[in-house]
């Protein structure tokens, strides 16, 4: 069994210190399916959340290879080594085909999805470009080291802070990992295209194409460009 806490305090030690303990705490049960139970616990006013995998995953996964829970902890291990901001990690460990990990709620957040709904007429241009600015640099920092998110949508993006101050942190990225050649390059288009899913709902073309130059860095597209906007534009045709 591994089980590894995280530079706990004296309450979250006494509330997370084995994974038998975690296995016993009820609390609000946030999202629930075949693969896990994501509940919300307090301790001390604090918020946490407590993911318990109920198999090691999907297809092949389920017998070699590493787990969807030990891919989850790793990932955030991997966003905090490359200052990409994230949930805080607090304990994680697996014991045969069940696993935990537990993060602290990151406070004064909203998620892309509900932060748009609470805009009816939309978000401000200011807003939206901070946001931008933030986004392409955390993502663009991921995908310069080979690691793809693969479900990068934005209810997995939170936003914090007001004005200059404006952070966005990544989040819930169990089947994230690093890749190269040919899947890498299918893999970021797979990315920006989870992202502008949502992003055509809400965002305008400018917008858009404000995200897509920022990622690239360009001032312009070229033919090239167009190209690849095309295939993030039709990624998820048929599917």
């Amino acid at each position: 069994m591994t089980w590894v806490v995280c530079n706990l305090s004296d309450a979250e030690a006494a509330a997370f210190l084995t994974m038998d303990a975690c296995m016993r705490f009820e609390g609000e049960i946030v999202n629930s399916n075949s693969m896990s139970t994501l509940r919300k616990v307090q301790v001390e006013n604090r918020t946490y959340f407590l993911k318990i995998y109920h198999r090691r995953g999907k297809g092949l996964r389920r017998f070699i290879g590493r787990s969807r829970v030990r891919a989850e902890w790793e990932n955030l291990q991997l966003f905090k080594d490359l200052c990409v901001p994230t949930a805080r990690l607090v304990a994680y460990g697996e014991q045969q085909n069940t696993g935990i990990v537990i993060t602290e709620e990151v406070s004064g957040t909203v998620d892309l999805v509900n932060l748009a709904e609470s805009h009816p007429k939309g978000l401000t241009r200011y807003c939206v470009e901070k946001i931008i600015d933030r986004l392409t640099m955390h993502v663009r920092n991921l995908h310069s080291h080979g690691f793809i998110h693969s479900d990068l949508k934005w209810r997995n993006i939170l936003v914090g802070g007001t004005g200059n101050e404006v952070e966005v942190y990544i989040i819930d990225c169990p089947q994230g990992r690093k890749l190269v050649g040919p899947l890498f390059r299918r893999g970021v288009l797979k990315d920006l295209a989870c992202l502008d899913f949502d992003a055509k709902y809400r965002l305008s073309k400018t917008m858009r194409m404000r995200f897509y130059l920022k990622y690239r860095e360009r001032d312009r597209l070229n033919s090239r460009a167009k190209r690849e906007i095309h295939k993030i534009l039709h990624f998820f045709d048929g599917k």
